[in-house]
C-alpha cells in the first residue's frame, strides 16, 4: 500500500517508537481515545492492548479498508472514515475526556492545533509525532527564533513537553527532516481570562504580523493611542520601547493586553 503524497503520508514502522508514543499517553481503564490517521495501525493495534475506548479516524478510503478488515472485528475500536478535522470531539466525549493520538502530517498540525483548544473542554491531553520544526514552534519560548503566535496560541491553554526525538529511518518512506514526539496536556485554567481571550489574541497577532519591528510599531498603528502613550504603557508593564514582538513573553503580552484591553479601561 502506496503511502500517498497529497495526504503527507510517511507511515511510523518503528514499532519500539510506536510504543513509546502509546505509553506516553498514559492510559487508564475507562480512557477513551481518539486516534489522528490510523494509517497502517500500528499505533491502533497497540493502543487496543489496553482496557480502553478507541476512535480511530482515517480519511484515505484504501487505509480505512485495510484496517477494516485487519481490526474490525475489535470490539472496543470503532472505526472511522473521514477527516479528523470534521470528527464531532464533543460527542466522541459524552462518557469521558478524551486522550489524543497520532502521527500529524506537517499540512494539518495547524488546523489540529486549533481544533483541540477549540474542544479544549472536552480534551485531557494528546499525544502527537510532528516535524522536529513545528515542535519546536510548538515549544518555543520568547527570544527563540520559533517563538510566535502559535507558540503562544497553544502555550496559553495547554502545558506542553518535547518526549523524543524520531530519526526518518523510523518511516516509509523516510521523509527529509527528523521528527518530535510531543505531549500536550490542556490547562484546567487557561492563562487568559475567556473575556479577554479575543482581545489579547488580536493583540499577538498584530504584534506578530510585523515581528522584525519594534513592538510600538507593529501594534501603534492599529491602536487609537499616540506612541508615547503606548510607550508609556510598556514601560509600566516592563517593556521597553524597542523591544521586538519575539522578546516579549507570554507574561508580559498578557499583562500589556490588560493594560490596553478597551473593556477594562485602557485602549480606547
Amino acid at each position: 500500500m502506496l503511502p500517498k503524497k497529497l495526504l503527507g503520508q510517511n507511515f511510523l514502522v518503528d514499532g519500539n517508537i510506536a510504543s513509546k508514543i502509546v505509553e506516553a499517553l498514559e492510559i487508564n481503564k475507562g480512557d477513551i481515545v481518539v486516534e489522528v490517521g490510523a494509517g497502517r495501525g500500528i499505533l491502533t493495534e497497540k493502543i487496543l492492548d489496553f482496557p480502553c475506548k478507541l476512535f480511530a479516524v482515517e480519511l484515505d478510503r484504501k487505509l480505512y479498508s485495510f484496517l477494516h478488515s485487519k481490526l474490525g472485528d475489535r470490539k472496543k475500536l470503532k472505526l472511522v472514515r473521514g477527516d479528523f478535522l470534521r470528527f464531532d470531539l464533543r460527542l466522541a466525549a459524552r462518557e469521558g475526556k478524551l486522550k489524543l493520538v497520532g502521527n500529524l502530517p506537517y499540512r494539518i498540525t495547524g488546523p489540529v492545533m486549533r481544533k483541540i483548544v477549540g474542544d479544549r473542554e472536552v480534551i485531557e491531553a494528546a499525544v502527537f509525532m510532528v516535524q522536529k520544526e513545528v515542535a519546536d514552534r510548538l515549544s518555543a519560548s520568547s527570544g527563540k527564533k520559533a517563538y510566535g503566535l502559535l507558540s503562544i496560541f497553544v502555550q496559553v491553554h495547554a502545558k506542553l513537553e518535547k518526549l523524543l526525538q524520531v530519526a526518518p529511518k523510523g518511516f516509509r518512506p523516510q521523509p527529509k527532516v527528523s521528527s518530535t514526539v510531543v505531549r500536550i496536556t490542556i490547562r484546567p485554567i487557561p492563562l487568559v481570562k475567556p473575556e479577554e481571550e479575543e482581545f489579547f489574541f488580536w493583540l499577538v497577532k498584530t504584534a506578530f504580523s510585523q515581528r522584525r519591528k519594534m513592538l510600538v510599531n507593529s501594534i501603534s498603528s492599529s491602536l487609537d493611542i499616540s506612541k508615547p502613550e503606548l510607550e508609556e504603557i510598556l514601560a509600566d508593564v516592563g517593556l521597553d520601547k524597542r523591544t521586538r514582538p519575539e522578546e516579549v513573553t507570554i507574561e508580559r503580552f498578557l499583562k500589556l493586553a490588560s493594560a490596553l484591553n478597551p473593556g477594562k479601561g485602557g485602549k480606547e
